[in-house]
């Protein structure tokens, strides 16, 4: 397997570009460790991408970060899509939110015929679409959830008052966040109904579809847990317990600053809270037809993890919450990624059949 050349894709469109170019920095190494070779190809906000100089094991010290390893002539997404196919074995997407984990670039790949790592193009949107993702999981586990209720601008705009008394069945405080962002961007706590339009412009100004996700706010801590599949049966890791040190929401501050927040791994909760979610997320991986590797956060409602969302391309920057479940089960960043390479072939198989592509 060794050897193998791999497209790291990263940037794109969406508020979580800065984070994408980190989560980059934190793959490519432990690729190249690995022994596969590596070509940089960064998405640009624009929507043009351009690709770096290929990058070896033995050549490891000549890469300078995701940007500065991408300084090529910028290209449209047609000739790029060429020049995976020529260039590339395995794509491995690290786009966040808008792009990269809607599904749009891994139904790009799948028309390709390209072999990527994660999930494919239905599972990935589904996930995105933080309501849809509750509605499917409702319907085939027995999860538990916060009460909710999804307010589109346009609906607000055409309804105020119909929509005012929908939120009215959320007892506050609540949580709004864009129904389909990541990374805790636009995300707000508000206390009171003079609170809510405010918090609902910004989760509109961050939602691609213009929605935003208001949720009965949970007191208890949030637990996140990462779910692998290298074969036939997801496989949870030890959970992490997140305690944020600047207030009672896990933002996107608390996220990417060092110090903003202790993430505790393994989290120090009762075995029956432990087990409880790590059994919830590994349903939730398989009732979202999840692939190689996604990450599920809850809140804890007393001992009942209540499910928040799924991520099927959680962060991997030196902060992020996956590396150190990683960590926990002896793993190192270098064999974990190789044994995600491994896995590849289940989201392209399924992509590749929601399309109708058959694959060589």
């Amino acid at each position: 397997m060794a050897g193998r050349s791999i497209g790291v894709i990263f940037g794109g469109p969406s508020a979580e570009h800065e984070v994408s170019l980190r989560s980059a920095d934190g793959v490519i190494p432990g690729l190249l460790e690995a022994g596969f070779s590596v070509l940089p190809v960064r998405v640009l906000k624009d929507g043009l991408w351009v690709f770096g100089a290929r990058l070896e094991c033995k050549t490891a010290t000549r890469y300078r970060g995701a940007v500065a390893s991408t300084e090529g002539l910028p290209i449209s997404a047609g000739r790029a899509g060429v020049k995976l196919m020529q260039e590339v074995e395995v794509a491995f997407p690290v786009i966040h939110g808008t792009f990269g984990e809607d599904g749009n670039l891994q139904g790009f790949l799948a028309t390709l015929q390209l072999p990527f790592v994660g999930s494919g193009l239905l599972s990935s949107a589904l996930c995105m679409n933080k309501a849809m993702a509750k509605i499917v999981i409702a319907s085939r586990t027995e999860i538990h959830f916060m009460p909710s209720e999804t307010i589109a601008r346009n609906e607000w705009i055409r309804d105020r008052s119909g929509e005012i008394r929908r939120l009215q069945r959320i007892s506050l405080p609540a949580v709004v966040k864009p129904v389909d962002g990541g990374s805790s961007v636009g995300v707000g706590l508000v206390h009171s109904l003079e609170e809510m339009e405010p918090a609902l412009e910004r989760s509109w100004r961050s939602s691609p579809a213009e929605c935003a996700l208001i949720e009965q706010f949970a007191s208890g801590p949030e637990v996140t847990c990462v779910v692998v599949q290298w074969d036939t049966t997801p496989r949870p890791l030890p959970p992490i317990l997140i305690r944020p040190k600047t207030g009672p929401l896990f933002d996107y501050q608390a996220k990417y600053t060092a110090g903003e927040a202790e993430e505790l791994c393994p989290a120090p909760l009762p075995p029956e809270v432990i087990g409880r979610v790590q059994t919830d997320a590994c349903a939730a991986f398989e009732a979202l037809h999840c692939s190689g590797f996604a990450r599920f956060d809850f809140v804890l409602e007393g001992h009942r993890p209540c499910f928040l969302e799924a991520n099927t391309l959680p962060g991997l920057t030196r902060e992020s919450l996956l590396p150190k479940s990683v960590k926990a089960m002896g793993w190192t960043m270098t064999e974990f990624l190789r044994r995600l390479i491994g896995s590849v072939g289940q989201g392209s198989l399924a992509a590749a059949r929601a399309l109708r592509v058959p694959l060589a």
